[in-house]
This record gives structure tokens, sequence and C-alpha cells, in this order.
């Protein structure tokens, strides 16, 4: 009986705490929330900004980091007076279609280009480092219109059971080298090389003669790889368009979006 007693005892204390941190986790996203609205008063005339995918330290998206910036999105949704806020989706949206990219440290130039094709006036990046017991997330707004920095902030959160979860997840994302050689559904061989969290391949149908052949250039962000591609002429066919794909496992990738017709759809070595 007296087992049961500590055993309970200590379940309670344990989901106390994980109350408490959960607790410290929405009222730091709200603090960063509010930063972000307050240096809206900043920006021009377009009052709509985009949040983009939070980084570690090397400039790497992880699954943490896009957790955070979901997170983020929704609170300044909810919360959002005088500004309008663009839907993560469709903001990697524009990203894939515009072949733009929203790098750390930022490009002033890449960031204004952004700033007309998606219509906002301001894009938030971050960056998220991890210690043994918390982790420190700072983020700017950035003036699409000026290219600059309108606000800063940054807050230390207290590491929980999910926030570990995705540290090991993004870890073990980042540990896979793709670099090698790919045989995929729709025939044809790919020689993919990839250089941190950059991707180049080339694939093609056959070696002789093929029917198609095409190259493709991109990043990994978290678990996707994100890609443009075109077919070459050493190919009959003539095509073009944007890719996200899964990164299943080392040896397994599997397309959640294509556009320009591309065929194949799951890799493997």
């Amino acid at each position: 009986m007296r087992k049961t007693i500590i055993f309970a005892t200590a379940v309670l204390f344990l989901l106390s705490l994980d109350a408490r941190f959960s607790y410290c986790f929405e009222n730091e996203i709200k603090s960063l929330s509010l930063a972000v609205s307050s240096a809206m008063d900043k920006v021009g005339s377009r009052k709509r900004l985009a949040v983009s995918d939070f980084t570690d330290p090397k400039g790497n998206v992880t699954e943490l980091g896009k957790y955070i910036a979901d997170e983020l999105s929704e609170d300044l949704i909810r919360t959002a007076r005088g500004f309008e806020v663009l839907e993560r989706a469709e903001f990697a949206s524009v990203l894939s279609r515009s072949g733009l990219a929203v790098t750390v440290p930022y490009n002033p130039d890449s960031i204004k280009k952004l700033g007309q094709e998606a219509k906002v006036g301001a894009v938030v990046t971050g960056s998220i480092m991890s210690f043994s017991k918390y982790i420190r997330v700072s983020l700017n707004l950035i003036n699409t219109y000026q290219g600059k920095v309108a606000g800063s902030a940054a807050v230390d959160i207290p590491r929980t059971r999910r926030i570990d979860e995705l540290l090991g997840a993004s870890a073990t994302v980042q540990a896979i080298d793709l670099t090698g050689l790919w045989s995929c559904d729709d025939g044809g061989t790919y020689y993919i090389r990839q250089i941190g969290n950059r991707i180049w391949w080339y694939g093609e149908r056959s070696y002789q003669d093929p029917l198609w052949s095409n190259v493709a250039r991109g990043e990994i962000m978290g678990s996707e790889m994100r890609l443009e591609w075109s077919d070459v002429p050493k190919g009959h066919i003539r095509g073009s368009g944007s890719m996200v794909l899964d990164i299943v496992s080392g040896n397994k990738i599997r397309a959640v979006k294509k556009t320009g017709g591309f065929g194949g759809a799951v890799w493997t070595r």
C-alpha cells in the first residue's frame, strides 16, 4: 500500500512539473508574440507578416524549429491587431514557387524580393540554442521594404519531454548523409550529393538514350527536402517545377508535393 502511495505521489509530482513547464512554454511564446506585434508598428503600409522556420546555430532548419515557428504563428494569428499573418503552409508554397529562401544570416536583397512575392511587410526569423535545462529562442522581425531588422526578442524556455523528443528527431535527421546512388519508382537512377543541408542531384531514365533526364537543387529543412527541378537536354522531355520530399530514413525518401508533372514518388538505396 505504501509503495502504491509513493508511486502515485511521484506520478502526480511529474505531472505537475510537466504542467508547469507547459505553462512556461505558452507564456514565453506569448512574450515573443507580443514583441513581434509591437515591432509591427515600425513596418510600412503592408501590414502583413510571415513566420519562417526557426534554425539551429548552424542555420539548419530542425523539427523543433518548425514546431516553435508553428506555435508562434498560431498565437500571432489569434492575437493580431492591425496586421495580418500569412498562413505557414501558404508561405512555404511561396518559397517553393519563387525559389527564394530565408537564410541565417539573412540576405537583404532576398528578403526584399520575398516581401514582394509573398506580399508581406515583414518576415520573422529565429534561431534556437539548446542548453542542458532550457532552450534559448531568439528572433528578429525583418522589414521587407528595407531589408533591415525592425525588432528583436529572446526568451529561455525550460526543456520538456516534447522539446527533447523534437531535439532528438532533428539530430537523427541531420546525422543522415543522403549522398549516393538512388533508385526511384519512375524507373530512373539518381545521383544525389549532400553538403550540409544543401542538396544537388542528377537523374535519368537510362544511361544510353534517356526518355528524360533532370537536375535538382534545394535544401533540407528539418525532415523535409525542398527542391527546384528541371529536365535537361540529354533527355527528350522538357519539364520543370518544385518538390517537397519527406526524408523517411537514410535509405528512403518520399514525395509529399510535386509540381510540373514530375513522375517519381519514392526513392530508395
